[in-house]
């Protein structure tokens, strides 16, 4: 994915603020999706991959950068699986089991959903009046 996305996104032809040599891989992929009608979801997950390596604040505008290809592009499984991943490794399980359940209406039936929500729903406890809190 990688690849083939570095090589559309840097061929410049369609995002001219993307062919400037001395802006970031960041930089770039932030301009190309500022000017494109309707940009790839894979803008958005490379886009993320690459905030979730800055520091100290990565995985926040990671984050952010997938919810606003969601807003942008509607619920896609791959931002919102994305988005899960990275929710996982910053230890909020509860936001993470949360934007699965939003992958319910279409997942909901297969096994890798539901093997999945129950891996996420062994990290958390459901108490009785609703709330979810972490178990340790």
């Amino acid at each position: 994915m990688a690849s083939h996305l570095a090589s559309t996104i840097t061929a410049g032809e369609n995002y001219p603020a993307l062919s400037n040599p001395g802006k970031s891989a960041l930089e770039s992929r932030t301009a190309g999706l500022s000017v494109s009608s309707k940009p790839s979801p894979d803008y958005y997950l490379e886009l993320a991959r690459l905030e979730s390596t800055r520091v100290p604040c990565g995985l926040q505008l990671a984050l952010k950068s997938l919810d606003r290809g969601i807003a942008r592009l509607g619920p896609l499984v791959s931002l919102q699986s994305a988005a899960i991943d990275f929710e996982i490794e910053r230890g909020d399980y509860r936001q993470a089991l949360a934007r699965h359940e939003t992958l319910r209406p279409w997942l909901g039936k297969t096994s890798q959903w539901q093997y999945r929500h129950r891996q996420l729903a062994e990290k958390l406890s459901v108490t009785t009046s609703g709330s979810i809190d972490t178990v340790e």
